[in-house]
Formats: C-alpha cells, structure tokens, sequence
C-alpha cells in the first residue's frame, strides 16, 4: 500500500487529469465536485463515481481522481487487496453503487457517450470479482446483476460479451473458448 500512498502524493494538485489513458474529460475539475454533494445531484457518470468514491472511502478530490486516472490501476489495487488492508471502504462503495444503481442506468441513458460509459464503468466494478474479500465479490455480482436489469428497463441492452469481453491482443471467438 506504501506505492499507492507515494503515488497519491506525488499527483498533479491543479485539479485535471491529464493522462493519455485516462477516462476522464479534460474539463472535469475538482472543484466542482463537493464530498457531501448527493451522488443523484451528478450529471455525468465521471462525477458521479468521483462522488461516491470520496464519500464513502474517505478520499480527497485530487486522491478520488488519481484512483479514475491511469486505466484505474489504483483503484483496482483498493478493491482486490483492501485499502491499508480492510475491505470496510470498498464495500461500503459497492453498497452505495447498489442504492444508485437506477440512477446509474439513467446517467448511461442520458450521456453523449451512452454506451462507451457505461461499458467504462461495468470494467471498473467487475474489478470487484477478483477481490480477496468473498462480500466484495458477491457484492460486484449483485451490482452487475442490477445495472444489467436496470437498462434493459429503459432500453439500452448489453450482452455478457460486452461486461466480460476478452481482452487479449488475438482475435478470438468467446473468452471461455476452449482454443483460447
């Protein structure tokens, strides 16, 4: 965990993110963002996270950005190892995605990028179902479960292939193919 700390303390303070990689769009600012601001107050899917995330793990605008940033590597080392070994915060987090979740899909629904972000936010929560903690893993199940459900309500539809699609460099047919 010290390299996360070292990471998060050596970050840009400027309040933008400004890595090739990341998801996030260069006008998003941290200022904008309130830690007691209500994730349903949100209108894009970047805020909304960002919200959740500094509310129930306790992080700071600049740290919350850095966990989105770089192909969200810090924020996948948190949910599969803890954070300073305590999963407290990290199910705290899914529970509170759990609680928005219809808020969620209607984020998805409402966004230019439709799609693009919500398959941007299935790749940060299956993250989950590699976690050491069993309540974490169950817990990103759920959540996938419910998002899935939710936008096949308002019309937007995602097969498994596009939650668990195959990231390797050949080209293959399904993930669980037996030639993979």
């Amino acid at each position: 965990m010290n390299s996360t700390k070292k990471s998060l303390g050596n970050m840009r303070t400027n309040g933008s993110v400004h890595s090739g990689k990341s998801p996030l769009p260069n006008s998003t600012r941290v200022p904008n963002l309130n830690i007691t601001t209500d994730p349903t107050s949100t209108s894009t899917t970047i805020e909304f996270l960002l919200s959740t995330l500094m509310s129930k793990m306790g992080l700071k605008p600049n740290q919350a950005l850095a966990f989105l940033s770089n192909s969200n590597v810090l924020l996948i080392h948190v949910i599969i190892k803890g954070m300073k070994g305590s999963y407290q915060p990290v199910i705290g987090w899914y529970e509170e995605l759990l609680l928005h979740c219809s808020f969620m899909a209607s984020l998805f629904e409402s966004e230019v990028e439709g799609l693009t972000s919500a398959l941007r936010v299935l790749d940060i929560i299956k993250t989950g179902l590699y976690s050491k903690c069993a309540e974490v893993a169950n817990l990103a199940m759920r959540l996938l479960g419910r998002i899935a459900t939710e936008m096949s309500d308002i019309g937007m539809s995602l097969s498994l292939i596009h939650i668990c699609r195959c990231r390797r460099y050949a080209v293959c047919r399904s993930r669980w193919s037996p030639y993979h």
